[in-house]
């Protein structure tokens, strides 16, 4: 679950970027990347956030991290949930948003 500090950094630092992202946008992310944190532990040092977009089936999370995002989907067996784990935007979830999610999730990670 993201703590009250960690909302109110992601909400400071997106609001300073002039975007407003919802709380259910970050679950989802969180969700995700609790997910990697499980199935492929140091994930989120595999990331390369210059090339990241969520559409692309090479460069999405998934896709960077096993070649693939249907191959990311049936190793981290969250297919029919890609939505739900943050891996794709779904309806109210906007991608700008849902990609500022993932950076705030994989920066939390790679500098703790």
């Amino acid at each position: 679950m993201i703590t009250r500090k960690e909302r109110v950094w992601a909400y400071l630092a997106l609001r300073w970027r002039g975007n407003k992202m919802d709380i259910y946008t970050m679950q989802c992310a969180e969700r995700g990347a609790k997910l990697l944190d499980e199935k492929l532990p140091g994930w989120a040092t595999q990331i390369d956030l210059d090339t990241l977009d969520l559409w692309s089936p090479k460069t999405c999370i998934l896709g960077q991290l096993y070649a693939d995002f249907e191959v990311g989907l049936q190793v981290t067996d969250t297919d029919g949930n890609a939505v739900k784990h943050g891996f794709v935007p779904g309806i109210g979830i906007r991608e700008r948003d849902l990609h500022h999610a993932w950076q705030f999730e994989i920066t939390k990670r790679v500098i703790s």
